[in-house]
C-alpha cells in the first residue's frame, strides 16, 4: 500500500486499501489500533480526492475524522471533501463541532470558507480569503495547508482561465512540496497556458515549465503511463521529435499493443523527415512503426481523429513516393 501511495498510483492505492480494511487477517489489529485503520481511511479519502471523487472522499475521511475526530488535519480534509461535493450544510455542522474540539487551525478554517465561497459561485471572494491566508508566512506546522491554499487558487484561476496566474500558483505551491499530483497539475495547466498564449516565445517558456514537471516525474519510480506519454507530448511540442521518441520507443516495449504509442512515433518521424527534407532517413522505421499501429488500431474498435489524420497523411506519403 505504502509504495502505491509513493507512486500515487490510485488503482493500487483503492485496491490495497480495501483490501486490507476488509481482510480477516487484519481485522483484530486494526480494531486494537484505532490510529491504523484511520490512517488507512484517510490514504482512501485522499486517493479518491485526487480522482475527483468528492463524494466518496468525504466518505472515507469521515469514517477517518471519526475513529480519531481530535486529528486537525482528518477534520480540515472531511469538511473539504463534503464542500466539493456540495453537502455543505453538513461542512458546517463538522466545523461547528470541530469548534469545540479546537482542532482546526485558522489557516483550516480560511481555507474551509474559501472553498465554501468558490463552490458557491464566488471565485473573487474566495481568491481574496486565500491572499489573506496566504500572505502569512507558514511555519512547518501548516505548510500542508498552504499547500492546499495554493491548489484552490490555482484550480480557481485555471477554471476562468487565467493560466498563467494558475501556473504562479502552483510554482509557489512545488515550493513548498513535490508530490507528484502538484507537478502533474503543473505539467497540464502550463500546456494550458501555452496554448493559450499569442506569443511565440510565451509558448515556449510555458511547455519548457511542463517538460521539467514531466522530466521530474519520469525520474521517479515508476512512472505511470500518462506521466510517460505526456513527456512524449511535451517534447513533441517542442519539436524535440528524436527526444520524443526515445519516450515512446521504451514505452512500446512496455505496451506492446497499444496503438497510440506507434501512432505518435509514425507522427514524430514525419516531423523529423520534414525538418530534414528527406523522407529516405526515416521510411523504414515510419512503415514499421505505421504498420503496427495500424493493425492494433484496427483491433481496438476505438475511433480517433488523430490516426485517421495519420492514415491519410500516410496515404499521401505513399501516393509522393509513388
Amino acid at each position: 500500500l505504502y509504495i502505491a501511495v509513493q507512486s500515487q498510483d490510485e488503482t493500487q492505492i483503492v485496491v490495497n486499501a480495501t483490501e486490507i480494511l476488509n481482510s480477516f487477517k487484519y481485522k483484530g489489529y486494526l480494531k486494537k489500533h484505532s490510529d491504523r485503520e484511520a490512517e488507512i481511511l484517510h490514504i482512501l479519502g485522499e486517493s479518491y480526492f485526487r480522482q475527483g471523487k468528492y463524494a466518496d472522499a468525504a466518505m472515507y475521511y469521515g469514517e477517518a475524522f471519526r475513529l480519531i475526530p481530535r486529528e486537525g488535519g482528518y477534520c480540515k480534509d472531511y469538511v473539504v471533501a463534503l464542500v466539493r461535493s456540495n453537502q455543505i450544510e453538513q461542512a458546517r455542522q463538522v466545523m461547528a463541532s470541530a469548534e469545540e474540539l479546537q482542532n482546526l487551525s485558522q489557516a483550516e478554517q480560511q481555507l474551509i470558507q474559501a472553498e465554501i465561497d468558490w463552490m458557491n459561485g464566488d471565485g473573487d471572494s474566495s481568491l481574496d480569503k486565500l491572499r489573506v491566508m496566504l500572505s502569512e508566512t507558514a511555519d512547518g506546522r501548516n505548510t500542508s495547508d498552504y499547500v492546499s491554499g495554493y491548489l484552490l487558487m490555482a484550480e480557481i484561476y485555471e477554471e476562468i482561465g487565467e493560466y498563467a496566474e494558475a501556473v504562479k500558483a502552483l510554482e509557489k505551491a512545488l515550493k513548498l512540496s513535490d508530490a507528484r499530483d502538484i507537478l502533474r497539475q503543473m505539467g497540464q495547466v502550463s500546456v494550458k497556458a501555452a496554448s493559450a498564449s499569442k506569443k511565440q516565445e510565451n509558448q515556449t517558456a510555458y511547455l519548457k515549465k511542463a517538460l521539467e514537471c514531466y522530466e521530474s516525474l519520469n525520474q521517479m519510480n515508476e512512472p505511470t503511463y500518462e506521466d510517460q506519454m505526456n513527456l512524449a507530448l511535451v517534447r513533441r511540442a517542442l519539436e524535440d521529435y528524436q527526444g520524443s521518441n526515445d519516450v515512446l520507443k521504451a514505452m512500446s516495449l512496455e505496451y506492446p499493443d497499444n496503438y497510440i504509442i506507434d501512432m505518435w512515433m509514425c507522427y514524430n518521424y514525419l516531423g523529423i523527415a520534414e525538418k530534414k527534407g528527406d523522407y529516405s532517413t526515416v521510411v523504414e522505421d515510419l512503415e514499421f512503426r505505421f504498420g503496427n499501429c495500424k493493425r492494433s488500431y484496427a483491433m481496438s474498435g476505438a475511433v480517433d481523429s488523430d490516426m485517421e489524420t495519420l492514415i491519410e497523411l500516410m496515404r499521401e506519403v505513399e501516393a509522393l513516393e509513388g
